[in-house]
């Protein structure tokens, strides 16, 4: 299976150097197989599996047994302590985009996971992080796919620009709490993998992680996803004029503050000035204008390979953020991003 990587400034097309009749098992743990995380998690499961590495992926929402997707039960923790974090940031989750708790989610034993590496992404109520200590003497591979795992409860440093004297302190807790649990795992039982050089420079400036190995590695996609269709066919199928320029503002979520929500606002009357259509598609407040072409959420890679053909240029101007596949996948489709 070929899968795209995209290192700094490098577009090529790469194989997993692994061999089929490998042994190798490997563990993915993400909480879900949906969002940015969750789908670049999911893809690289299903690529471990077509060269033949035993590779299951445990996570919240979806049981597959025959493609290895194992749903796991997580119990409500009634702990004092727990109950007191989960309170706190029900109280003043506004307006931050999350806040995790690191002790809130499954405590995984060392006989449940027996595999050869145990590759963690994003976890959030998925895994109780005391479960490293259980994990310990097992090769961990965690893969950041925001700065959740070296900061505190927040998961990107532009939250604190919100962020309360009460919340400031809380935060600190929760980051002192996470780094006892570090310590009490052997540095060369743990690998952290950064999908970009600016997250790798962002982690090395907590001099705590200096103790553990940092290694920089993209997300992989499966080039036959998202096939590059005409760009005119493409319009045709969506509806959107054949004449003119077209630019595209894609999302997980439109609506979310960090991922340039105001921004959005902002270019709408301009574009709408160039007599440029637009073309919008994510979960949120559906974006409105008289060239405003809205899609919603989709999930289909073929159907949003089409979005991004259609498209002349797509814009994502997010404050923040980690090497999103919506990147990756539009530069497959043959669309420029300017972020």
């Amino acid at each position: 299976m070929n899968f795209l990587s995209t290192p700094p400034n490098q577009i090529g097309t790469i194989e997993f150097p692994i061999n089929s009749t490998n042994d190798l098992s490997v563990g993915i743990l993400s909480t879900s197989d949906r969002g940015g995380a969750g789908i670049a998690a999911s893809r690289l499961h299903r690529g471990l599996l077509s060269s033949g590495v035993k590779s299951v992926f445990y996570n919240k929402s979806v049981s597959d047994e025959e493609n290895q997707y194992v749903k796991v039960s997580v119990d409500k923790d009634t702990s004092i302590h727990t109950r007191a974090m989960n309170r706190i940031m029900r109280l003043n989750k506004d307006p931050f985009e999350i806040l995790s708790n690191p002790i809130s989610g499954k405590v995984f034993s060392n006989s449940e996971l027996d595999f050869d590496i145990i590759n963690l992404h994003w976890i959030s109520n998925l895994v109780n992080l005391r479960s490293l200590k259980s994990m310990s003497g097992k090769q961990i591979v965690w893969t950041l796919h925001d700065m959740n795992p070296f900061l505190g409860a927040v998961h990107y440093k532009c939250e604190y620009d919100n962020m309360s004297m009460l919340m400031a302190l809380f935060d600190k807790y929760v980051y002192f709490l996470k780094k006892n649990i570090y310590k009490s795992i052997g540095t060369n039982n743990i690998t952290f993998v950064c999908l970009t050089e600016w997250m790798k420079e962002h982690l090395r400036k907590d001099s705590f992680f200096d103790r553990f190995d940092v290694n920089v590695i993209p997300n992989g996609i499966n080039a036959s996803d998202f096939p590059n269709t005409e760009k005119p066919q493409a319009r045709a199928e969506l509806g959107i004029p054949l004449e003119g320029k077209a630019v595209l503002m894609l999302a997980d979520n439109l609506s979310v503050t960090r991922k340039g929500a105001k921004y959005y606002d902002k270019l709408l009357p301009l574009l709408d000035k160039m007599n440029i259509n637009i073309i919008c598609a994510g979960k949120g407040e559906a974006l409105k204008g008289d060239n405003v072409y809205n899609f919603g959420a989709i999930n289909s890679p073929i159907e949003l390979s089409k979005v991004y053909s259609a498209a002349d240029l797509f814009i994502l101007p997010t404050v923040e953020d980690n090497y999103p596949n919506v990147m990756l996948e539009s530069a497959l489709c043959g669309t420029p991003v300017i972020s």
